[in-house]
C-alpha cells in the first residue's frame, strides 16, 4: 500500500477505498489532506467522507442499479478560489474507489463573489470558460440548457458584460 501511496503522490493524486455499503475502508494521506483543504470542518476524519461527497458516490451507484442502462459516470468537481477538487469514481463489486485530485485553474473567485455572482452561477461561468456549449454545462450540472442560459443572462448583466466570451475573460482576468 505503501508504494501505491507514493505512485499517487507522486501524481498528486489521493486514493479513497469504499466497502460495498459505502464505508471507507482505506483513505491515503493525500485524500485525506485534499479532503480536508476543501471541506474544512465539515470533513472531520479518515473514517468518513464529506456528505457531499457521500451523497454524490451513492448518486453515482444508482447508474448500475438493475434493469438500467449505466450512463457516463461524471467527476465531483468541488471549486475553490484558485483551484478545483475532482474526484472519480471507480466503481467495482468487491470495493469501490475514488480517485482524488486538485486541478488548478485561474477564475478570479474573489472578482466573481464582490459582482454578487451566486455558487451555481460560478458553476456556469467556470464552465464556459472551459469552452463548453449551454448543452454540456447543461449535462455536466445537471441542468436544462435554457436554464443555463438564464444563469448567463444574469452573469452578464452582473458582470456588465454582453458575450460569454467577455464573461469568461472577466472571470480568467
Amino acid at each position: 500500500m505503501q508504494a501505491a501511496d507514493s505512485a499517487l503522490q507522486a501524481v498528486d493524486a489521493g486514493l479513497v477505498a469504499l466497502s460495498p455499503g459505502g464505508r471507507v475502508r482505506l483513505m491515503t494521506p493525500c485524500a485525506k489532506r485534499m479532503l480536508a483543504e476543501f471541506f474544512g470542518g465539515r470533513f472531520l476524519s479518515a473514517c468518513h467522507l464529506p456528505e457531499e461527497v457521500t451523497h454524490w458516490v451513492r448518486d453515482q451507484k444508482k447508474q448500475f442499479a438493475p434493469n438500467r442502462l449505466p450512463q457516463p459516470l461524471r467527476p465531483l468537481v468541488v471549486p475553490r478560489e484558485g483551484a478545483e477538487l475532482v474526484v472519480r469514481l471507480l466503481p467495482d463489486s468487491s470495493q469501490d474507489l475514488l480517485l482524488i485530485q486538485v486541478c488548478g485553474h485561474a477564475i478570479n473567485l474573489p472578482r466573481l463573489k464582490e459582482k454578487g455572482l451566486t455558487k451555481r452561477e460560478i458553476e456556469v461561468l467556470a464552465c464556459v470558460t472551459k469552452g463548453k456549449t449551454n448543452e454540456e454545462v447543461g449535462q455536466h450540472l445537471e441542468i436544462r440548457p435554457r436554464t443555463v442560459q438564464k444563469h448567463l443572462e444574469h452573469i452578464f448583466v452582473k458582470l456588465g458584460v454582453e458575450t460569454r466570451t467577455a464573461a469568461a475573460a472577466f472571470a480568467l482576468g
